[in-house]
């Protein structure tokens, strides 16, 4: 990047990790003053056909009329400015949602157009892009930041906010609870930030009010009431559960009353399950978590709640 010049890349990695953010930033210092002009976006989860790489006029015309009007060919032609060491740039946002035939054609654009185009793709699963497109791209993955990456910029972001409003604070398990509901994705930790740091007296109560997130200690709770007696955590001790507190099932249908959806109530004990490690053996999680895993998938096919409480009934005889 220090001489301006970059092979075709395709960063991968999960939603939420900076991958846009960090195209943005290398194609601005790479074009500089060229970037507004010789710089090309595409959204492949929008246009994913075979159109926006073809210049065939009748393929254009039995486009449908919600696909844009963009297309790589055309941006191609425009004239430009560039000295000849630099090169165009396009940049194709979610590549593995186009089509294969799109993809095909645009295997061939990337070969005749080697000597002044660079392409840099964005893909959440790599695998969905076909191989001849692979060969030709240098792959980077990002991966997931963990809490103890995030907890910095979250509390540098309070720092700044801070300056310009010196009353603006957020408690520790406020903090906790943006990191675990987040898990990892940047982006929803900053939406997270933006909401609650523009709220009167940000607390857990109103962080769940306002994002209709089931609470974490009725998660934590079910966990507790749902482990076997019998199972121990990592520092030997027994996990016991309060003979005067509901059990498990009926901690699951109160959730269920209160309006929380079974995606979302998976979702948090999967999350719980993940940031805890130090709540129940290893054996026993790794368990946990494919029983959760499977549970959701057959809930989202089925679309009853069924399947929780069969979970529960699951979980208590790992």
């Amino acid at each position: 990047m220090k001489e301006l010049v970059i092979s075709n890349l395709i960063i991968t990695g999960p939603p939420g990790t900076g991958k846009r953010t960090a195209v943005d930033l290398l194609t601005r210092a790479i074009l500089g003053p060229y970037h507004k002009t010789d710089c090309f976006y595409l959204d492949g989860s929008i246009d994913r056909g075979k159109h926006v790489v073809s210049e065939n006029p009748q393929a254009n015309q039995k486009k449908k009329s919600s696909q844009s009007d963009q297309n790589i060919i055309d941006f191609l032609k425009k004239r430009t400015d560039l000295p000849a060491e630099r090169f165009k740039i396009i940049v194709i946002y979610d590549l593995d949602h186009m089509t294969s035939e799109a993809q095909m054609a645009l295997r061939r654009i990337i070969e005749l157009q080697a000597d002044r185009v660079r392409f840099v793709f964005l893909a959440n699963d790599y695998t969905n892009i076909i191989e001849a497109i692979q060969s030709r791209a240098v792959i980077l993955k990002f991966s997931q930041p963990t809490p103890t990456q995030i907890l910095p910029l979250i509390k540098r972001i309070i720092g700044d906010q801070q300056k310009e409003f010196p009353k603006t604070t957020l408690s520790d398990e406020l903090i906790e609870l943006i990191m675990l509901a987040a898990y990892g994705d940047l982006k929803q930790t900053l939406i997270y930030l933006q909401i609650l740091l523009n709220v009167p007296e940000p607390s857990p109560e109103k962080f769940y009010q306002i994002f209709s997130l089931p609470p974490i200690p009725e998660i934590k709770r079910l966990i507790n009431s749902t482990t076997p007696t019998k199972a121990k955590t990592k520092s030997a001790e027994v996990v016991k559960t309060n003979p005067n507190e509901p059990g498990p099932y009926q901690i699951l249908q109160n959730m269920l009353d209160q309006g929380y959806l079974a995606s979302d109530l998976l979702d948090i004990l999967f999350k719980v399950l993940i940031m805890n490690p130090d709540q129940m053996p290893e054996a026993l999680q790794i368990r946990w978590l494919e029983a959760v895993g499977n549970c959701f998938y057959q809930t989202e096919f089925t679309g009853t709640n069924h399947h929780l409480y069969r979970l529960i009934a699951e979980l208590r005889t790992c």
